[in-house]
C-alpha cells in the first residue's frame, strides 16, 4: 500500500539564509525550524526563518535539540522564552539525536521532563523526533 506524506523541510541555521517563497513554490507545505539547543543555544537564524516561513504561507513549528546530558527543564525553559507560539503552529518538537551514554530509564525520564513543562505550558501534545542510524 503507497503511504501518503506532507512535504515539509527541518532548517536551522546551517542552511543559510533559506529562500522561503522558493521553498513553497517546490511544494513544501511546512517546516520545522530549529529554535533552540540545550540550556543556553538560541539559533541566530530562528527569528528570520519563523517570520519567513510565515510570511510564505507554509505551517511552521519550532523544534528543540535535546541535550540529555543538560538539565531538561531548563532546556524546556529556553524554548518556551525563545518561542513565540501562536494559533495555527505546529505543535512543539524535540529532536533527540545527540549521543549519549547513560541508561535509558534516567534518558527517558529526562525527555519526560522536558515533554511534560513545554506540554503543561502550551497546552500542546509535543512530537518526538529521533534519528535512527
Amino acid at each position: 500500500m503507497p503511504v501518503a506524506y506532507t512535504p515539509g523541510i527541518d532548517v536551522s541555521h546551517w542552511q543559510g539564509q533559506i529562500d522561503w517563497p522558493a521553498v513553497r513554490s517546490a511544494g513544501k507545505i511546512f517546516a520545522f525550524i530549529k529554535a533552540t539547543e540545550g540550556t543556553s543555544y538560541q539559533d541566530p537564524a530562528f527569528p528570520a526563518n519563523w517570520q519567513g516561513s510565515k510570511a510564505a504561507g507554509l505551517l511552521r513549528g519550532a523544534y528543540h535539540f535535546f541535550r540529555p546530558a543538560q538539565d531538561p527543564a531548563k532546556q524546556a525553559d529556553l524554548f518556551l522564552r525563545t518561542v513565540p507560539q501562536a494559533p495555527g503552529d505546529l505543535p512543539p518538537a524535540l529532536d533527540m539525536e545527540a549521543s549519549v551514554s547513560m541508561r535509558a530509564a534516567t534518558y527517558i525520564s529526562k525527555v519526560e521532563v522536558w515533554v511534560k513543562t513545554v506540554e503543561d505550558r502550551t497546552g500542546l501534545a509535543c512530537v518526538l523526533a529521533q534519528r535512527r542510524p
